[in-house]
């Protein structure tokens, strides 16, 4: 910096000249002005649209299967190197192999079945025409042995005779047969149940069943259960009323007690058998689980085939039930053992 006052040059901090002793003024910068800038007036400037050029499909790389891929490329796993057959996936191989119909399904399947079947149907339409029949003969005889009777001692009753063969006597008869049908109803339902179960399995292509023929035996097999313990019942109330009265009609009570409680001991262990064995092939053919039949079921039923031998037809049937059975447990069995 310069003194205003001798042009001596001095320091730029310095207050007064060191030469002259003059006080020193620190001039004041001007500001420097901006420069000042045109606003630029932009115009309207159409834009240029070039065009886009579509991209060229580049060639479909050819797929390889997942399991192709994996079983060709190494992978250091520090272990062996596990087949491409073990990486398959679990839906294409579940749609590869078919699928195995259930033990219910096979044992409904075989010849055996259908055969006991077609003899059961036999059986049951044999039993109602045969107890029809029964009853008419013997209304008819009824007649005709009155008649032969009145002839013989040469006693008029024609009156008798058309009593008996009356409009009331007809309606009697219509309504026994009625009660004849309703007794034979037990036995057409098992027969519907059981050709129901067998039409369902021979329809099945490997997959479970809807068990409605079952469902229908095992509704009736209650049902008998529940009548045939009705009619035990009522005979041991009856076989007491011996106990208490007459005491010479005492051992008569007491053995009929005796004898009754022994049989509802074995329809109650046979009948326990029989809704096991149904329960077990109802959740076995819908495909819950595979349980085994009551192997004495099939016992029974040989053992009830042999006292049956007047009747062939029902014999049959019920051996040829008994085989079914053994080959539904067989079944499982082999099942097991894989």
């Amino acid at each position: 910096m310069k003194c205003n006052s001798c042009g001596a040059t001095v320091a730029d901090t310095a207050k007064f000249c060191e030469y002259c002793g003059t006080k020193l003024t620190v001039p004041i910068a001007e500001p420097v002005a901006e420069p000042i800038t045109e606003p630029v007036i932009v115009q309207d400037v159409e834009p240029v649209i070039e065009p886009v050029s579509e991209p060229v499909p580049e060639p479909a790389a050819e797929t390889v299967p997942v399991a192709v891929v994996e079983a060709s490329i190494p992978v250091d796993t520090g272990t062996a190197a596990i087949p491409a057959e073990q990486e398959e996936i679990p839906s294409v191989k579940a749609e590869m192999i078919p699928k195995r119909p259930n033990a219910a399904v096979l044992a409904g399947r075989s010849g055996i079945f259908a055969a006991a079947n077609v003899l059961f149907t036999i059986n049951t339409v044999l039993t109602v025409l045969f107890s029809v029949g029964g009853l008419l003969l013997g209304a008819g005889g009824a007649v005709a042995a009155v008649a032969a009777l009145s002839e013989y001692f040469g006693v008029d009753i024609s009156g008798v005779i058309e009593l008996l063969t009356g409009d009331t006597v007809v309606i009697a008869l219509l309504i026994a047969i009625g009660v004849v049908i309703l007794a034979n109803i037990p036995s057409i339902l098992l027969n519907i149940g059981l050709c129901s179960t067998r039409s369902a399995c021979k329809k099945s292509n490997g997959e479970n069943i809807r068990p409605t023929g079952l469902k229908l035996i095992r509704f009736v097999t209650v049902v008998g259960i529940v009548l045939v313990f009705l009619v035990l019942a009522a005979a041991l109330c009856a076989s007491g009323f011996f106990i208490i009265g007459d005491p010479s009609t005492r051992a008569i009570g007491i053995t009929a007690i005796t004898l009754t409680a022994i049989t509802v001991i074995i329809f109650a262990f046979c009948y326990a058998k029989i809704m096991s064995t149904l329960n077990n092939a109802i959740h076995t053919a819908e495909g819950r689980c595979e349980k085994k039949a009551s192997t004495f079921l099939g016992i029974l039923c040989i053992i009830v085939a042999v006292f049956s031998l007047v009747n062939i037809i029902a014999c049959l049937a019920l051996i040829f039930y008994a085989v079914t059975l053994f080959k539904y447990n067989a079944i499982i069995n082999s099942r097991n053992a894989d």
